[in-house]
């Protein structure tokens, strides 16, 4: 069943997050941009595995994830098979915590 985990840095900023992620991991993200997210990063197709980094605060100012407030950058892995294995490549990014894991029937 695919995952879904939150990531989460305190630390680092969006590109600084983005080059860490490339080298653990054999992705590319590309900038993007989008009125209600504002500027991220994005990687994957949707219906398949999916990457996104961005801001904690999204283009209205508000919050992305309240629960996670002291978080400046966030990563998303949506529609993964491969949590453990990436959670483990994720974990030798210092400044970088795994949030939330979430499995949806």
């Amino acid at each position: 069943m695919p995952a879904y985990d939150l990531y989460g840095s305190e630390v680092h900023e969006m590109a600084e997050l983005q080059r860490f992620v490339e080298r653990a991991l054999p992705v590319r993200f590309a900038d993007r941009t989008s009125d209600y997210i504002g500027d991220y990063a994005g990687s994957g197709l949707p219906g398949n595995e999916h990457f996104q980094i961005r801001s904690s605060v999204d283009a209205d100012g508000e919050l992305v994830e309240p629960d996670f407030a002291q978080f400046r950058t966030l990563l998303y892995v949506s529609g993964t098979d491969r949590s453990r294995e990436l959670q483990h490549a994720l974990g030798d990014i210092s400044g970088l915590q795994m949030l939330r894991h979430q499995v949806f029937d």
